[in-house]
């Protein structure tokens, strides 16, 4: 089953294992993908890189992501929207293991498997395999 829990930008933040980190991105078509056994979360960030303002920080950062995609340590989702939906899709199903998948167009598309945890009103995804 396939349901869109926001299609519109939403900022992210991202951490790195080698302790760097994006406070800039912004995501769109947060999409969930589920079935019997996973929970796949779909995000896009090509909106960042399709900027005439090359200087801008969420150009830099998206820059950085795809060169840095191998280290990627946390994603954190404050849009209230799509924590109610991730939250919904755990509870009917919550031995179904999770993925992140983050699109940035021609720059390639990452998988990652991911532990979610909530505190306070923010989803922490915790990669925990590539």
């Amino acid at each position: 089953m396939k349901v869109s829990l926001r299609k519109t930008y939403s900022h992210i933040h991202v951490s790195y294992a080698d302790d760097d980190y994006s406070n800039n991105l912004s995501a769109t078509d947060f999409c969930l993908h589920t079935t019997s056994d996973t929970h796949k979360l779909s995000i896009n960030l090509i909106g960042n890189l399709n900027q005439r303002d090359k200087q801008a920080n969420s150009y830099a950062d998206a820059v950085a992501f795809v060169e840095k995609h191998e280290l990627l340590k946390m994603v954190q989702i404050d849009e209230r929207k799509v924590l109610e939906g991730l939250l919904k899709a755990h509870k009917s199903n919550p031995a179904a293991k999770w993925v992140l998948e983050v699109a940035l167009g021609s720059r390639g598309t990452f998988n990652y498997q991911v532990k979610p945890s909530r505190k306070n009103d923010s989803l922490f995804l915790d990669v925990v395999g590539v």
